[in-house]
């Protein structure tokens, strides 16, 4: 959220709080300051007409992929998953839930209809949307040799521990992990 909406929407707050008659330290909310740091250049966009409830369109280009595809979504939330962002949402296109990276966005992200024209469906969980949209990982099994008593991570993840193998040199003993 833009900096000069935050401090709108503090001093909304602190004026409801004191009409209630709370007292408010001003100083020990001014030292509290949410960041959020997201460099992707679609993240303020995509951030305001999800709050905004705006439909967008925009460019995207696949992973792998040097096509640039227009793509058209109901925005629901704008999300962070294994230290990338992402925006969830109704494909229009699809016609179903899906997930857009946002640093694989091209271009701006352009209103595609009115503020307000579109409500997120009751009852949703966009974090759990989220983790049932991700790409599945694809378990990866890996031999790794490790020095007698060093690794300690590792042999507690291994599925195997073969003691007492050949290793690069003979001045210690080597285990091999898998």
């Amino acid at each position: 959220m833009c900096q000069a909406r935050r401090a709108s929407a503090t001093s909304a707050a602190l004026v409801k709080l004191r009409a209630a008659g709370h007292d408010v330290d001003r100083e020990a909310i001014d030292a509290l300051q949410p960041r959020v740091v997201a460099d992707e250049p679609a993240f303020n966009d995509m951030w305001e007409m999800t709050i905004s409830r705006t439909p967008v369109r925009f460019g995207y280009r696949r992973a792998g992929a040097s096509e640039v595809v227009e793509r058209h979504l109901e925005p629901w939330g704008v999300v962070t998953s294994r230290d990338r962002w992402y925006v969830v949402g109704h494909d229009r296109d699809r016609g179903k839930p899906r997930m857009f990276r946002l640093s694989r966005i091209v271009g701006e992200v352009l209103p595609d209809g009115r503020p307000g024209s579109f409500e997120v469906p009751e009852g949703t969980d966009v974090r759990a949307l989220t983790a049932s949209l991700e790409p599945r990982r694809t378990p990866t099994t890996a031999t790794v040799l490790a020095r007698k008593g060093r690794a300690a991570l590792l042999r507690r993840l291994a599925s195997e521990v073969a003691e007492s193998v050949d290793g690069p040199d003979e001045r210690t003993e080597w285990n091999r992990l898998t």
